[in-house]
């Protein structure tokens, strides 16, 4: 079993670079990657402090020469979930067109489409309160 000190120094918090330096995403390592090493810098994160009603959401990424700064803020749950229902409803919005008889689709991209809007549909109701939330990916 790992302590808090042990787990803690296991598992670094990385950001990503491309090419450019500039930032691409978060990783989680054990060991460091030898490979591009440059691309790769530790994360200096600052969080608000913590409420139960809120959800900590970046608000800037600063990259300096040796580290990747992170600022939080607070974003209130239901806030999301306002935003998380604004995007679904444009999102079906967009996608009535699959259902309609006349549409150009076969009957198997229909229920592609189909699969699809009902996920959209349950989307707020199966959230998981994690962060970032994940929608559906559209049917080519």
């Amino acid at each position: 079993m790992l302590t808090i000190q042990e787990f803690t120094n296991k598992y670094m918090k990385y950001a990503i670079l491309d090419e450019n330096k500039n930032f691409v995403e978060f990783r989680e390592f054990d060991v460091l990657p030898a490979h591009k090493p440059n691309r790769i810098l530790p994360v200096n994160e600052t969080f608000p402090e913590y409420d139960l009603e809120y959800f900590n959401a970046i608000q800037n990424i600063e990259v300096k020469d040796n580290s990747v700064e992170v600022t939080y803020t607070l974003v209130q749950r239901t806030d999301i979930l306002d935003n998380v229902r604004s995007k679904r409803n444009e999102l079906l919005k967009d996608s009535d067109w699959t259902q309609f008889n006349d549409s150009p689709l076969s009957n198997e991209k229909r229920q592609e489409w189909a699969v699809y809007r009902q996920n959209l549909r349950d989307l707020p109701n199966n959230w998981d309160n994690q962060i970032p939330i994940i929608f559906p990916i559209k049917p080519e």
